[in-house]
């Protein structure tokens, strides 16, 4: 029910809290067994994917990353940051982009149009809100 639905948002946001502390304390490790308890704990969330992809970004395994990312962004296709994360690790940037975790709320609040992607992976630009009749 919506108690439930609350609860697995709390318990993502403090995996999010967990993995962003291990990553900037260099403890890549215990980020990854964290990351893998949060996706068996929450198989149809998209967060777990993402941080994981983070971390196998941070190891310069891109390809594992990006299969990472790839998974998230099936399983959460709304998640901005995910997305932003595919685009930034397929442009090819000099090292210090920033990877975003996934549990930014005001990432899906900036702007009036947003790049919505199909099955093919092609983006479409529509108005925010337009498919919710707003």
């Amino acid at each position: 029910g919506v108690t439930y639905m609350k609860d697995e948002i709390t318990e993502l946001r403090e995996l999010c809290a967990d993995i962003r502390k291990f990553i900037q304390e260099e403890r890549l490790s215990e980020a990854k067994e964290k990351i893998a308890l949060g996706m068996a704990q929450h198989p149809d969330a998209g967060i777990p994917h993402n941080l994981m992809g983070i971390v196998k970004e941070i190891e310069n395994d891109r390809v594992g990353a990006m299969k990472h990312f790839r998974a998230a962004y099936a399983l959460d296709p709304k998640n901005t940051s995910i997305r932003k994360n595919i685009d930034s690790l397929c442009a090819f940037r000099p090292t210090g982009k920033k990877l975003l975790f996934g549990d930014e709320d005001d990432e899906r609040q900036k702007g009036s149009y947003i790049v919505e992607y199909d099955e093919q992976g092609i983006g479409h630009i529509v108005r925010r809100g337009a498919s919710n009749g707003i």
